[in-house]
């Protein structure tokens, strides 16, 4: 019979958490208020108060950091084990709360495993608040645990945000988001054409979770300006929680002998995939880079550690670049940024030609 987690645990419990006798425990137990339960004789209290007060109170927050595209501080969160503090996030965006969505989901994958987030009432924490990412992790089961009602007030989602954090649970469940977000998205001004890209997009991306992570995908969408009168930008956060491109991509015999690094940007040649060259598979990362190049926009993509940054807007022998992770943990995240202008079409020729060139610097 699996064991069943709460956030109520026992007195003898509580000194093991906090490591302390019970003498030392009852002086705890005055001095920062605990709330109790009684059922029946044994005391309970609350594991995230006992962590939130004495193990990792106020007073002892970290740096401040930030989770945005340009800047990630993910791992650096996880300041006990499976405990992750956020009271100190000052900077948050669509991206940096996708990676760290993952990161937290992929702990609760095993059902024995507590994990613990710390927020405040700041304004990083109402976002993340707002645009569902506590509602995401809850659904990861009963072992997470988040002090999220100290976040007072309403949280309205902020106008930029036209897709709150989703979970693709099935393969073709992004058909559905699509069907809401079209209107949304022409009513803001971007054209139908783009809508059609994002459409066909995501659903290659949310095909190459379920076929290789085995699902479930997150998703979350956000239009913005670059610069006053300038076009829209479209962002489009993708992420799963497999074993990561590299080690997919290994699982071909024909690619066994590839280091990680080679094997993340080989991944995005039309012909190269995990599954045999008989089941003629392997082109949607090819595509979704031609999306870019043909938008002259960016796409992103961090897998295992490892990310590289495809910027279509720069000199050609600068378009693709490494970059570092913004979190070790496995599985793959992609940031595809759209600008509302006309496509052109990309071959997959060109996009190989990209990825041989980039694989002959070593990039």
């Amino acid at each position: 019979m699996p064991r069943i987690i709460t956030d109520w645990i026992t007195l003898s419990e509580a000194c093991e958490l906090l490591r302390v006798s019970r003498p030392t425990f009852d002086k705890l137990r005055v001095k920062h208020k605990f709330r109790e339960r009684q059922r029946g004789r044994p005391l309970y209290f609350s594991r995230l108060e006992l962590i939130r007060k004495v193990l990792i109170p106020e007073e002892v927050i970290g740096r401040s950091s930030n989770l945005i595209h340009k800047s990630h501080d993910i791992d650096d969160l996880e300041v006990a084990a499976n405990v992750f503090d956020l009271r100190g996030v000052a900077n948050v965006d669509e991206y940096g709360a996708m990676a760290l969505l993952c990161l937290l989901r992929r702990r609760l994958r095993d059902p024995e495993r507590i994990v613990v987030v710390l927020v405040s009432d700041s304004t990083s924490c109402k976002y993340l608040k707002a645009i569902g990412f506590f509602d995401e992790l809850k659904r990861g089961g009963s072992h997470f645990f988040v002090n999220d009602d100290d976040i007072k007030g309403e949280t309205p989602l902020p106008p930029e945000n036209i897709l709150r954090l989703q979970t693709l649970g099935y393969r073709g469940a992004e058909k559905v988001i699509l069907d809401h977000l079209y209107d949304g998205l022409q009513k803001q001004g971007f054209s139908e054409n783009l809508c059609s890209r994002l459409g066909w997009t995501l659903g290659e991306l949310a095909d190459n979770a379920h076929t290789h992570a085995g699902g479930p995908c997150f998703i979350t969408i956000v239009s913005r300006p670059a610069k006053p009168n300038s076009p829209k930008f479209l962002c489009m956060s993708v992420g799963d929680i497999g074993p990561g491109i590299p080690e997919t991509l290994k699982k071909n015999p024909k690619y066994q002998t590839l280091s990680d690094a080679k094997a993340l940007c080989m991944a995005f040649k039309s012909s190269v995939t995990s599954w045999g060259d008989e089941a003629k598979r392997g082109k949607g990362l090819n595509d979704l880079l031609a999306v870019g190049k043909g938008n002259q926009a960016w796409v992103r993509v961090e897998s295992n550690g490892m990310s590289l940054f495809f910027d279509f807007r720069k000199e050609p022998e600068r378009w693709v670049e490494k970059g570092k992770s913004s979190t070790t943990t496995l599985g793959t995240r992609f940031s595809l940024v759209l600008i509302d202008a006309a496509f052109k079409d990309v071959s997959k020729e060109e996009i190989d030609a990209l990825i041989d060139s980039a694989l002959e610097k070593e990039v």
